[in-house]
Formats: C-alpha cells, sequence, structure tokens
C-alpha cells in the first residue's frame, strides 16, 4: 500500500509541476498559486493527518486533487481565475498527499 501511495503522490506532484506551463492562463499566476497552495498545504498536512488518521487524510487529499484536476481539464481558456483557482486545488491535494506520505514512513 506504501508503494503505491508513494508512487500515485511522487507522479502527480512532480507531473503537475512538470507541465504546470501548459496549463492555460497566465503561468505567472499559475506558478504563484501553485507554490502558495503546497505551502498551506505542507504546513496543514501534520495536523489533518493527527486529527482524522490516515485513511481519511488520503482520501481527502487524493479526492481534492482529482476535483481540481478534472476541473482544471473542463474550464474554457478564457476563465484564467477560475483556472487558477482550479490548479491551486489539485496542488494543494497532491502536496498534501506527499508530505503525508514522507510523515508516515518510518
Amino acid at each position: 500500500m506504501m508503494i503505491m501511495l508513494w508512487s500515485v503522490s511522487s507522479l502527480d506532484y512532480y507531473l503537475i509541476s512538470f507541465l504546470l506551463k501548459y496549463v492555460p492562463g497566465n503561468i505567472y499566476m499559475n506558478t504563484f498559486v501553485s507554490t502558495s497552495s503546497e505551502i498551506v498545504a505542507t504546513m496543514l498536512a501534520g495536523f489533518v493527518y493527527e486529527l482524522f488518521g490516515s485513511k481519511v487524510a488520503f482520501c481527502l487529499s487524493f479526492s481534492v486533487s482529482a476535483i481540481g484536476g478534472f476541473l482544471i481539464a473542463l474550464t474554457s481558456a478564457e476563465n484564467t481565475y477560475l483556472i487558477a483557482f482550479f490548479v491551486l486545488l489539485a496542488k494543494f491535494g497532491i502536496s498534501f498527499a506527499f508530505t503525508m506520505v514522507y510523515m508516515i514512513t518510518p
């Protein structure tokens, strides 16, 4: 199970960062939003993990990331602020999962 969690969270984390330049909208705004959401997710990961446990926290983080990714794919290129918000959701969720996998590995 840990191998799967590591693989999925690592692939998604680095793939979102790598493909961020191809997301429609302003690259500077998307990068700023992505970095800001990563900082917040890293700070909150420990608290949520202690509060809810690993199963609920991972389900929550992967769900947030999947919703953000699907909404990025469904949004038109003209809505730059909406795309930036969906980038925030996707990066927040996967940064959250990546930090939790890192924390709970002995």
